[in-house]
């Protein structure tokens, strides 16, 4: 099915309180990105450049390679945001439709995972309380989990949430929905090198809050 044809035909659908004037636009963006290879389900960097290979880890982050920060980290974002995804896959009323018209293979799962987290980032701050939880019985490793909101570098003017880490081997970025904006978008990223790539220059510094500011 031709992209034109999904979105005529309802296969992709949009936030109806929120829909962006630029949505065949996006998707057209996306849906090329995804095709384009693999990527790291941790930091986003491609690992294949063959669209029918999956998802996987690239050479930093095999379990054997991982620090011990990250030995515990990687493994609760990746569940807590895998969770997520099946949350709003079940929520969703055309998700079917959806999953039936463009889940061929690997590029159609990047593809519904892109769509299925698109106008999702302040809601998936529902996910923090969980997040430090888990990570509050290791206070060794973690001390604090906090909201964070910013402009993103590709779409500028476009305000993004993600979870910022405070951990012993320094800050992390937990983006459990980057992916809205490609497949390359990591899940898990240092702080100053996801900044580095997606924040937008030039701005006031990203605000901070509490965990439950986004929804409170």
């Amino acid at each position: 099915m031709s992209l034109s044809a999904m979105i005529k035909s309802g296969y992709i659908f949009f936030n109806a309180d929120n829909p962006a004037p630029d949505s065949f636009d996006w998707f057209r963006d996306v849906y090329g990105r995804a095709a384009d290879g693999a990527f790291c389900e941790v930091c986003g960097d491609q690992i294949s450049d063959n669209c029918q290979d999956l998802n996987g880890r690239c050479q930093d982050h095999t379990p054997d390679q991982l620090s011990p920060v990250l030995q515990r980290l990687v493994p609760l974002c990746l569940s807590i945001r895998t969770r997520y995804l099946s949350k709003l896959r079940e929520s969703q009323a055309n998700a079917r439709s959806l999953e039936s018209g463009v889940r061929t293979g690997p590029t159609g799962v990047r593809i519904m995972e892109c769509t299925l987290f698109h106008m999702k980032c302040r809601l998936s701050m529902e996910l923090g309380n969980e997040l430090w939880t888990n990570l509050s019985q290791h206070p060794k490793q973690f001390s604090q989990v906090c909201e964070m909101e910013y402009l993103t570098r590709p779409f500028y003017g476009y305000r993004h949430w993600v979870f910022v880490i405070t951990t012993s081997e320094g800050d992390y970025v937990f983006d459990p929905t980057g992916v809205q904006f490609g497949p390359e978008w990591p899940r898990l990223r240092k702080y100053d090198q996801y900044m580095s790539i997606h924040g937008r220059d030039g701005t006031p510094s990203p605000l901070r809050h509490p965990l439950g500011y986004a929804l409170g």
